[in-house]
């Protein structure tokens, strides 16, 4: 008979590994029924876990969820396990072998954490942080929450994620407070300049002094007209320089084809 697959509980060394995933959960926002999208990382060794709801999964939220993790933990934790996700993957290989997205390799070198990704379809590798992106949608989101704004619903989840320290999980002894406090004397410590949390774009701005990101134009100043630029793209805004300096900024549009114009430009 072919032998069937056999996994092994693990244990963990304080400050050894954390685990990151997305999940995607309904509630209201501003008055309207939406989805919005949950950045989750849970420690392996203490259960202490970090949410933030972005309205997408780009890779500058990726990055942002991370640097907000580290600043509410207090630390960087040695190793994150990860399944093979855009923003961090380019190409699987072989084996555990993946050629990483160079932005990603950046951010993380700047952190000086190593990553490890699990094999193709085998969520079970980071089991932890798959429970607990059920257990969040169990129950930091239920009720639905009512909120005017995506800021108003992350303080609430950092208050229930603060709550959370209070639990005891199965077969400890210690909250996962008193663990979380234990596990921070492992860590790596915050970089004293962390990264931008962006991406980086080459743009050129047309005769109408507008320049493009994604489906969206954004106004420079009429001197930058037929000029190329580079665009930081932010979770919420956008900042354009000719290199030397920044010379405009916007909210970051949501939406496709619209327009961002500041008319001083």
């Amino acid at each position: 008979p072919k032998p069937k697959e056999v996994s092994l509980p693990l244990a963990f060394e304080a400050g050894e590994m954390a685990q990151v995933d997305w999940g995607e959960v309904w509630i209201w926002l501003d008055g309207k029924y939406q989805k919005v999208y949950v950045f989750v990382m849970t420690l392996n060794y203490s259960g202490g876990i970090y949410v933030e709801a972005f309205d997408s999964m780009v890779q500058e939220a990726f990055f942002q969820g991370h640097a907000n993790a580290f600043v509410f933990f207090g630390g960087v934790c040695f190793t994150l396990t990860y399944d093979n996700l855009k923003a961090a993957v380019q190409k699987v290989l072989k084996g555990r072998n993946r050629i990483e997205n160079e932005r990603f390799v950046a951010f993380r070198s700047a952190y000086l954490f190593d990553s490890r990704f699990c094999n193709p379809a085998k969520g079970n590798e980071k089991g932890r942080v798959e429970n607990m992106v059920k257990f969040t949608e169990h129950n930091l989101f239920t009720p639905v929450p009512h909120v005017n704004t995506l800021s108003e619903l992350n303080a609430l989840l950092k208050e229930r994620c603060l709550k959370y320290q209070d639990h005891t999980q199965a077969r400890q002894s210690q909250s996962v407070g008193e663990r979380l406090n234990e596990e921070r004397k492992h860590w790596l410590d915050l970089p004293l300049h962390p990264p931008e949390c962006c991406r980086l774009v080459s743009v050129k701005a047309d005769k109408s002094a507008l320049v493009q990101f994604e489906t969206n134009k954004y106004s420079v100043p009429s001197e930058h007209a037929f000029k190329t630029l580079w665009l930081k793209s932010f979770v919420n805004r956008v900042e354009i320089t000719d290199t030397e300096q920044m010379i405009a900024t916007h909210d970051r549009l949501k939406g496709k084809y619209q327009e961002s114009i500041r008319f001083e430009h």
